[in-house]
């Protein structure tokens, strides 16, 4: 871990190369009807190769039972804590779309949606509006002033956007107004703390201009603010571990993680091998890549079985490039479970494999799914624990004690 008290007296830096490949949302559940989980329908022999090559078990990414959000099931396999880096979504996603979050500033994560004459949510998302069609509505909502602060947006992927309020005495003690439901009203952002209550303020005038604005708008008549948070503080990825990294993902809220952790970033569009060209093209400059692929988790999101397994099979084609990269140590995990029938993520282990010269296959498993390595040789442990098991496959922890 990354505050691990022992990290520092035995971390060391070498030439080895890592690949760390998360594969968003890839975690499943069985199907109620079927009894399977889409990996275990998904025909994906490449992943199965790897997974017969190396160690591997089932990451737990917070603790038994707690259903991770995304930032925290990817920052926990980077070694952070989850229960120790607690904040809120919207300065990692802020990061990623591009804007500065200042020592003061307020990032605020935003939904485009529709809500009916009464004020209550029929559709949280804008019925998965594509990031093309949501540019101008974002447009729109980029000329609202709010009196006493700066006020800036910035478009993130599909349905989301982000706001960064900047000024005096903002704070992140403040409800969200989502809902989080259809079918229930916006709700009023209101101070949690005693600091909080002129950034509700400041919430609530920003999503009044904004519903006015969009009033008129037949997909997204709304917007939804949550996950307010300030700047993060998080240690350095790269000083903490001796490594030059690079973040490489096509979705805003993983380059933010990767600019707040200290890593070099790589936007690129979302497809499979968009992100291992850029692995190839900065092959030279570092020694860590993190890898964040999110369509399983996209595809999941409606609930469909057979649309996550295609999704799974569908990254499969391009995961022996991987091989060819020829990293000394190779990771492909999931970052959360996001089972098809059930309402968002959950609290369910996630598949975890590691390849390197040291492992030569000791899981003694024959297939990459949930149900076969849970019998993996590493069973079951906190994501938080990644990182140390990544470092010492690659020789970059020294033996500690005498």
């Amino acid at each position: 871990m990354i505050d691990s008290p022992i990290l520092p007296g035995i971390v060391r830096k070498n030439d080895r190369k890592i690949v760390m490949v998360v594969l968003g949302g890839i975690g499943s559940a069985p199907d109620p009807v079927l009894g399977r989980t889409a990996l275990e329908a998904a025909r994906v022999p490449n992943l199965d190769h790897i997974a017969r090559q190396s160690s591997g078990g089932l990451v737990i990414p917070v603790a038994p039972g707690i259903s991770p959000g995304s930032a925290t099931g990817n920052l926990a396999l980077l070694g952070y804590d989850p229960l120790t880096y607690l904040f809120g979504r919207g300065a990692l996603e802020a990061l990623g779309a591009g804007l500065a979050v200042e020592a003061g500033d307020i990032a605020v994560r935003g939904n485009l949606a529709m809500v009916d004459g009464k004020g209550v949510v029929t559709d949280r998302r804008a019925d998965g509006i594509p990031t093309a069609a949501a540019a101008p509505l974002v447009e729109k909502l980029k000329t609202i002033k709010v009196k006493g602060v700066e006020v800036e947006v910035a478009q993130s992927a599909g349905h989301r956007f982000v706001l960064r309020l900047r000024g005096n005495g903002l704070s992140a003690e403040v409800t969200d107004t989502d809902p989080l439901e259809v079918g229930l009203p916006v709700i009023t952002s209101s101070a949690t703390g005693t600091n909080g209550a002129l950034t509700a303020t400041l919430i609530n005038d920003f999503t009044a201009q904004a519903n006015a604005l969009l009033s008129d708008e037949p997909v997204a008549n709304a917007v939804l603010l949550r996950g307010a948070t300030g700047k993060p503080d998080l240690k350095s990825f790269n000083e903490s571990y001796q490594l030059s990294a690079a973040g490489i993902s096509s979705f805003p809220l993983h380059l933010g993680i990767a600019a707040a952790t200290g890593m070099a970033v790589y936007p690129v569009e979302d497809t499979f091998a968009a992100h291992l060209a850029a692995v190839r093209e900065h092959w030279d400059e570092h020694d860590f890549f993190w890898i964040h692929y999110q369509e399983p988790t996209s595809t999941a999101g409606v609930g469909d079985f057979n649309e996550k397994r295609r999704a799974l099979e569908k990254v499969d084609v391009h995961v022996r490039e991987l091989l060819d990269l020829n990293p000394d140590v190779l990771v492909v995990a999931g970052d959360m479970a996001n089972p098809t029938g059930h309402d968002g993520h959950s609290w369910h282990a996630v598949p975890f494999v590691i390849r390197s010269a040291g492992t030569l296959g000791d899981s003694g498993v024959e297939r990459f799914n949930e149900r076969d390595l849970r019998a993996g040789s590493l069973g079951q442990f906190e994501a938080k624990h990644a990182m140390m098991l990544t470092l010492a496959h690659a020789g970059k922890l020294r033996q500690f004690g005498a």
